[in-house]
Parts: C-alpha cells; sequence; structure tokens
C-alpha cells in the first residue's frame, strides 16, 4: 500500500507515509516543468532513506497530448528512470476527458504513446515495473470498462510486446456513495473490476491490477454536500473503511493500492470537494479519522 501524494512528496509527506505503515508513495513529476527530474531524483533519494518505494507518473505539463509528443515523453520517461524510481506509470486518468485539453485523449492516441512509451523504458530496463494509466471512474464518455478494451484493440500486438507489468490500473473513487451498495456498475468502479480482469484475461495481457489513487473527502468546517450526501471527516472515514473491505474482497496478491492523499489540499489546485482527501488535515499537525482506518488495515496486513 501506499499514498498517491499528488505532484510531488515532501519530507514531510514521506515521513507521515513511514509512520503510517505504508510502503510505496505515488508522484506525478511532469514533463516540461523546470528542474522537474532533479526534484523526482531528490525524492527518490528520501524515499528510499526512509525504505518507501517510488511509483512515477509520466505526464506532460499541460496535458495536451498528439502523437508527435512521443519522443518528448520517451527521453522524459528515461530521465525518470535515470532517478532510481521503483516502478513507472504511462499517463493519469486518460479516460477522463474534462482533465485534458482540448477535451479529448482518443484510446488510439493514448495506446500509440503508451507503447512508445513502454519500448523505450525496456530498452534501458527488462525489469521495473510498468503500468498503464490509472482510468478515472468517470461515468461519461469512457468509464474504465469501456475505454480499456478499446485502448488496448488499437493495437494488441504492440501492446502485447510492449513488456508491461500490468496492462491495466484503475482509481475506484466511488465518492461519496457508499462502495458497496451503489451497484450502478457505470458509477461505481468496484463493480466494474471483474469485468476489467475478464477483459484483461480474455486478452492475454498482463492481470495485475494497480489500485492507484482511491480516495472520499471529509472536512467538518463547511463540509461539501454532494447529491444530497454531506462529506464530513466521520463520512470519509466510513467510505475509506469500505473502499479497504472491497479492496480485501477484489483485490489480489501483487495489487498495489494507494490512498489519495496524505494531507488535505494536495489533490488540486482550486478549492472544492477533492482539497479534503487528505488523511491528515491541511495545517500538518491534526489527523483525520480515516488516518486510524488505513493505519489499521495497513498494520493489519503486515
Amino acid at each position: 500500500m501506499g499514498i498517491s501524494c499528488g505532484s510531488t512528496a515532501s519530507l514531510l509527506e514521506l515521513d507521515a507515509t513511514k509512520s503510517l505503515g505504508l510502503g510505496w508513495v505515488r508522484v506525478s513529476h511532469e514533463a516540461g516543468w523546470a528542474g522537474t527530474t532533479i526534484s523526482l531524483g531528490s525524492t527518490v533519494r528520501e524515499a528510499h532513506a526512509r525504505g518507501l518505494k517510488v511509483l512515477q507518473c509520466i505526464q506532460l505539463a499541460g496535458h495536451k497530448y498528439a502523437a508527435t509528443d512521443l519522443p518528448v515523453l520517451q527521453t522524459f520517461a528515461i530521465n525518470c528512470l535515470d532517478t532510481g524510481v521503483d516502478a513507472l506509470e504511462i499517463g493519469n486518468e486518460w479516460n477522463n476527458s474534462p482533465f485534458f485539453q482540448p477535451h479529448t485523449l482518443p484510446p488510439n492516441l493514448a495506446a500509440g504513446l503508451t507503447i512508445g512509451i513502454a519500448n523505450a523504458i525496456r530498452a534501458q530496463n527488462k525489469t521495473i515495473p510498468i503500468i498503464t494509466n490509472g482510468l478515472s471512474p468517470a461515468a461519461t464518455p469512457w468509464a474504465p470498462y469501456e475505454y480499456w478494451p478499446t485502448f488496448w484493440d488499437a493495437d494488441p500486438v504492440n501492446h502485447l510486446a510492449a513488456g508491461y507489468t500490468s496492462a491495466a490500473a484503475v482509481h475506484p473513487f466511488c465518492y461519496p456513495e457508499n462502495p458497496v451498495t451503489t451497484i450502478n456498475p457505470a458509477w461505481n468502479p468496484w463493480y466494474q473490476i471483474s469485468t476489467i480482469r475478464q477483459q484483461v484475461a480474455t486478452r492475454g495481457a498482463p492481470s495485475p491490477i494497480w489500485f492507484t489513487e482511491i480516495g472520499c473527502p471529509g472536512t467538518n468546517v463547511n463540509p461539501p454536500i454532494i447529491r444530497g450526501i454531506t462529506c464530513t471527516e466521520a463520512k470519509q472515514a466510513e467510505n475509506t473503511k469500505l473502499y479497504l473491505d472491497q479492496y480485501r474482497k477484489i483485490g489480489l496478491p501483487g495489487e498495489p493500492l494507494f490512498i489519495a492523499t496524505m494531507f488535505d489540499g494536495q489533490s488540486v489546485s482550486v478549492p472544492g470537494p477533492e482539497e479534503y482527501l487528505g488523511l491528515i488535515r491541511a495545517d500538518g499537525s491534526s489527523k483525520k479519522p480515516s488516518w486510524q482506518v488505513v493505519y489499521d488495515y495497513a498494520n493489519e496486513a503486515i
């Protein structure tokens, strides 16, 4: 298990992850940022000094992609590899159109970029874990179980040859609804996992599924109300426990899970529910009830 830290991980986050009893951090230093791989290298050294592993997500600053960006992304991936990261995730939520400009990243373009980046990585390193982009739970226009087979079938031969460790990764957010009793598979991605497993197996693709982001917002100060549900810290703790119960039931050995995030305010740059995803309040000094839920699960798993 680990923490999805947002773009970068501070020393406070690394220390908090270690204290929580987790073993990974997920970061996303982006191609095009000044000094991005220098900063990543520092994070890797500090994480390793604490006994933590680092999953780096390969993204392009601005989140606007074209086929002609492949050489830049390949070079960036190799530079990330050279920092000593422990695993690489190619892309992030490429099925989530509002996350991009100009609001589209077709599966065939995502396939070509993913294959090309993976090939560049494998030419340098035959063993580092490589996973495809963690899919957003967004139901439109592409739910994960709709996007993944289209992404794979765009070029199945070269996907199979690319050397992925995991051909599928998901972000099974379901907040604020209950992830157990919300049975509409178009919205609750936990009910898509079995379908995705079947799709992966049918195509002979590498089968572990990485859960690279999962979380639920919660605050007791002007808590957001979403679809009539008030997102308090108690509700966050309740849903976090249910997420972990689902993971215990559905996840398989060798399938890591990353909690988003450690501190409030780290997930987004604009105010909104996701600024309250943290297990620790924004002041950094007080843990929310969800922190204890994750601590109990992580240390039970050990």
